[in-house]
């Protein structure tokens, strides 16, 4: 009885399914066949010599080329093709391709619906795709009896009930002295002609070419002109339809730097060239300048030559003059006077001046009349010779002197600290201008060995570290020929000013082995002797095993990091960063120990067994990963990730981690290793401040090629665990526009599949609710 009941459900819902299918049907609204539709294009879609066409679909699918209007400038038509249309859309084409498709399609609107009487789309001005736009009616039976302002030069005629224009634009009628008869607007004129002269070649369109009207009369002038032959023409409105005169004219400069004037009146057009003038100077004086007897002056006056207040060449006072007194001022040229009172070692007389340096920098002292410069000290100790150094703040005493008597000019200019090293001691200036993340003020200083040996870079309260040409840390004395990059800074953070650092050749320390960990529990000793990148202690441990397996080498205290190679600037090298790896038997392996920088004795318990936690990798999809402390020299935690398919990526998540994404290959890296310059991509955009902490949550990445890349996470909570989600997607390709519009969208939206018709989503619903009552009869 039950699935008899069930039954007869099924047979009164097709029923009743079947007796609506009519009903409903008929109220879909078709766009009758043998309607004729309009398009009028806005500005963006006439570039090109774009073509147009209709793509009607509904029950099945149709595209019709449109033709322009008869006597309609910018108005295209299209009729219905037969069939059962739901709704249009209009599409600006290709004009080198015949064939109405998707592929050849250039722009489109939305898809439309026709309300049966308006029947015209006008599409919205400054758009591209689906930009908007508005039906009218166009070629309607309205009487146009209600019609607006009548035509004017520019503007036509339009019926106010409907739109249509009822008469075009009368257009200029100009009289012989170009102006327009109708609406007083004086014509535009320009020069057209020899590119040599005019700056392009016969340009109509230049409008520094155009002329300026006066009095009846049409002027552009010409300077400096370079001398030839040439030709021009005088056009009106930017077009060759009115151009002046009939010949082209001819004209000739004889001599370079001529002015050309040319000139219209009504139809006439002149040109006169005018050589350039010959100045004759006077001579200059105290007060004035070298002056032509047509006005024009050059170079500037004598100046008054002032000796102790009177003017040798004039005998003008000087009004300012004071008795002088030696001083030396920075930007300035400062007169000094040797009395002659105090001699030097040589019997030759010299001036002491004193100097204060404001602040640290590098000064020069320049002296005229073959005067030399010496630079000492407060306490008299030589400084420089030569005049320049970089001097620290504080007083000097500049020795002056030219050998003899008398008054001489020193120039005092001040630089930037010039931070060079060689053997022996140096000044270094370190400011706040760079950091190195962690609170500490460094500078860069290059140093160039001349000879293999083994050099050491010292000073007190000083941190000093040694980078080959390519930032990668140079953890050897002994340094081979070449250039040397060398990070200073002083070993307090927030710390600037002037730093010794002292440069020498050294004996080679001895080779000491790293201790070995063994099975078990180790005591391994952070005393400060050894540091990572960021200047905190840790240690180095040696462990090989015996067989191999999954090995744990854990610490309560510290963070136990397990490399294949003793180098902590490689990324590569780290195999287990939480002290869990897969290890081999007989190979040894490095173990880096530390947390924070703590010192004293600690507890490494080293066992085998287990199994390895992957988690040096990620993958396309969802991750969820969780740093433990990060690698201690760089606050960082790095992973693999294998993509399958060339594209850009988008990276969703990870708040509120700093993500660096490399995009270069692992395979492609040179030497395998990440360096200074392998080019990358971050979600951390500090200037524009983007998500919390100035961390984007979402950024993209584009790989040129499948394979595997590195993925660098940094975070700034040393000491605390870190879990995070991330989402790596590949991001669906989008069309270009094609043409080459200026001002159209970058990426347009792919072109959208038509929706269903209303019997097509009628069938849809009746299928699945018979899917749905046979699924009835299995229980």
């Amino acid at each position: 009885m039950k699935k008899t009941n069930k039954i007869l459900a099924l047979v009164l819902v097709l029923v009743m399914v079947f007796t609506m299918l009519p009903v409903m049907t008929a109220s879909a609204a078709n766009i009758p066949a043998g309607t004729v539709l309009y398009l009028v294009p806005s500005a963006n879609w006439n570039q090109s010599n774009a073509r147009f066409a209709a793509y009607f679909f509904g029950n099945g699918e149709a595209w019709v080329s449109m033709t322009k209007v008869a006597g309609e400038s910018n108005l295209y038509q299209v009729t219905v093709p037969s069939g059962s249309w739901t709704n249009v859309i209009f599409c600006r084409m290709n004009p080198s391709a015949s064939a109405n498709n998707w592929n050849n399609k250039w722009n489109q609107t939305s898809d439309l619906t026709y309300n049966g009487t308006s029947n015209c789309y006008t599409v919205k001005e400054g758009t591209w795709d689906k930009g908007g736009g508005t039906w009218s009616t166009y070629g309607s039976a309205c009487a146009h009896t209600n019609v607006g302002a009548a035509a004017t030069c520019t503007t036509a005629q339009v019926c106010l009930d409907c739109g249509d224009p009822v008469a075009n634009a009368l257009g200029h009628t100009y009289n012989s002295a170009h102006l327009c008869t109708r609406c007083n607007e004086q014509a535009a004129f320009t020069v057209a002609g020899s590119g040599a002269h005019l700056g392009t070649e016969w340009d109509t369109g230049n409008t520094a070419n155009d002329m300026t009207y006066a009095d009846g009369v049409y002027t552009k002038v010409y300077t400096n002109v370079a001398a030839g032959s040439y030709l021009l023409k005088v056009v009106r409105d930017h077009d060759w339809g009115t151009a002046y005169p009939e010949q082209d004219k001819a004209y000739t400069v004889a001599t370079a730097g001529s002015t050309v004037t040319v000139t219209l009146k009504g139809t006439t057009v002149t040109i006169d060239v005018t050589v350039p003038h010959t100045h004759t100077w006077s001579d200059a004086t105290c007060t004035e300048a070298q002056k032509c007897e047509c006005g024009e002056t050059q170079g500037d006056a004598l100046g008054h030559e002032f000796v102790k207040g009177l003017c040798t060449r004039c005998e003008a006072v000087d009004p300012d003059y004071v008795p002088h007194v030696n001083a030396l001022v920075v930007g300035e040229t400062n007169k000094i006077v040797v009395s002659g009172d105090t001699l030097n070692d040589y019997g030759l007389p010299i001036e002491w001046v004193l100097f204060t340096a404001e602040e640290s920098a590098h000064y020069s002292f320049v002296g005229d009349n073959g005067a030399l410069a010496f630079i000492f000290t407060a306490e008299f100790g030589l400084v420089s010779a030569t005049g320049a150094a970089n001097l620290e703040a504080g007083a000097y005493l500049i020795c002056l002197g030219n050998g003899l008597a008398g008054e001489f000019n020193v120039a005092v200019t001040k630089e930037a600290w010039v931070n060079t090293l060689a053997l022996g001691e140096n000044k270094i200036l370190i400011t706040d201008a760079l950091d190195n993340g962690y609170g500490y003020y460094i500078v860069w200083v290059p140093f160039e060995v001349t000879e293999k040996d083994n050099y050491s870079f010292g000073g007190e309260n000083l941190a000093v570290l040694v980078f080959d040409a390519a930032y990668q840390q140079v953890t050897t004395t002994e340094l081979e020929v070449g250039t040397y990059n060398i990070c200073v800074a002083f070993a307090t953070p927030a710390t600037t000013g002037v730093a010794t650092v002292k440069v020498e050749k050294t004996t080679p320390p001895a080779v000491e082995e790293d201790p070995a960990l063994v099975l078990g529990d180790n005591t391994v000793v952070i005393d400060g002797s050894q540091t990572n990148l960021a200047g905190n202690a840790v240690a180095w441990y040696t462990f090989t095993p015996e067989t191999a397996g999954t090995y744990t080498l854990a610490c309560e205290e510290l963070t136990v990091y397990i490399l294949n190679a003793k180098n902590m600037a490689d990324v590569n090298a780290y195999i287990g960063n939480g002290g869990v790896a897969e290890l081999e038997a007989g190979v040894t392996y490095y173990v880096l120990v530390g947390r924070d920088g703590v010192k004293g004795e600690f507890t490494v318990n080293v066992s085998v067994g287990g199994e390895v936690v992957e988690k040096n990798t990620l993958a396309v999809g969802d991750n969820h990963y969780v740093i433990t402390d990060a690698l201690i020299a760089a606050k960082a935690e790095y992973l693999y990730l294998t993509i399958e398919e060339a594209g850009t990526y988008v990276f969703t998540g990870g708040n509120p981690m700093k993500i660096y994404v490399w995009t270069v290959a692992v395979e492609d890296l040179e030497g395998g290793a990440l360096s200074t310059t392998t080019p990358f991509v971050w979600n951390v955009d500090v200037m524009l401040g983007e998500g919390a902490n100035g961390v984007a949550p979402t950024f993209e990445v584009t790989f040129d090629k499948a394979g595997t890349y590195w993925v660098g996470f940094n975070y700034d909570f040393v000491g605390e665990d870190r879990e995070f989600d991330i989402n790596i997607a590949l991001k669906p390709a989008v069309e270009q526009p094609e043409g080459g519009e200026e001002g159209g969208e970058d990426v347009v939206d792919p072109q959208p599949q038509p929706e269903m018709t209303l019997i097509q989503k009628i069938i849809a619903w009746l299928m699945d609710l018979i899917n749905k009552l046979l699924a009835m009869f299995k229980k």
